[in-house]
């Protein structure tokens, strides 16, 4: 059983990189300053997110929340897997055990680089008009499901809310985020852990092998997408 919420955001409010073996020289940024100080930026059924500064550079501090030590092995294997891989939509991690120190016990984290952009459907509200960048995002978007294949990675929750759009000297670059639900090939033969919003997802899903070709059918659905507001912008709206 991990730590709640609560319990994490207490320690870093009040003991911030003390709590933490190795990386102590951390500035912790609150997401609320009113009416209290909030740090946590997020969470989820599995974890909750915090962010620092560390060495003036942005990061990401991801805690494991819940009673699932499944997922602890998981990113185990995921940042083997994935420190071998230097791709475009990758964002870095790295699992760092026995690290924060919550109630007298120690806990496993995820850092995390922190990325800046806008979320998928935030970018295309900006540019539905523009047609050139929906077609630069289709092109994007099969270059990264034929690379994922490549390498053998499936990210298993391929939605708005996991891409992230930024724009580098003129240039488009995504990332994806958020790896709960990745498939490597250590995961080969065994149950999938997430099913992904299901808006973006095979309604058979469920019933796939637990594979790297597991995101194509998301793909699909979000090229169709952008084809289609290539001639009807009212779709967007819909």
């Amino acid at each position: 059983m991990f730590p709640t919420l609560s319990q994490y955001n207490r320690v870093i409010q009040q003991l911030g990189s003390s709590a933490f073996s190795s990386l102590n020289s951390l500035f912790f940024i609150p997401a609320k300053t009113s009416p209290i100080k909030i740090y946590n930026f997020g969470s989820g059924s599995f974890a909750v997110v915090f962010k620092a500064l560390e060495n003036n550079k942005e990061i990401a501090i991801r805690c494991f929340i819940g009673s699932d030590n499944d997922y602890v092995e998981r990113y185990r294997k995921i940042d083997n897997y994935l420190s071998n891989i230097d791709e475009s939509w990758k964002t870095n991690i790295k699992f760092l055990d026995n690290e924060i120190k919550v109630d007298g016990k120690y806990y496993p984290v995820i850092k995390m680089d922190w990325v800046d952009g806008k979320l998928l459907n935030k970018y295309i509200d900006i540019n539905l008009n523009n047609n050139d960048i929906l077609f630069k995002l289709q092109k994007q978007f099969v270059k990264i499901s034929n690379n994922l294949e490549e390498n053998r990675i499936a990210h298993g929750d391929i939605q708005c809310g996991n891409i992230i759009v930024q724009e580098i000297n003129g240039k488009l670059k995504i990332k994806l985020i958020d790896y709960d639900g990745l498939y490597i090939p250590y995961f080969s033969g065994e149950d999938q852990k997430e099913r992904g919003r299901s808006e973006f997802q095979h309604p058979n899903r469920s019933y796939f092998g637990f594979n790297e070709k597991i995101d194509r059918f998301s793909f699909w659905v979000m090229l169709c997408a952008l084809e289609a507001l290539k001639f009807d912008k009212t779709l967007w709206k819909e």
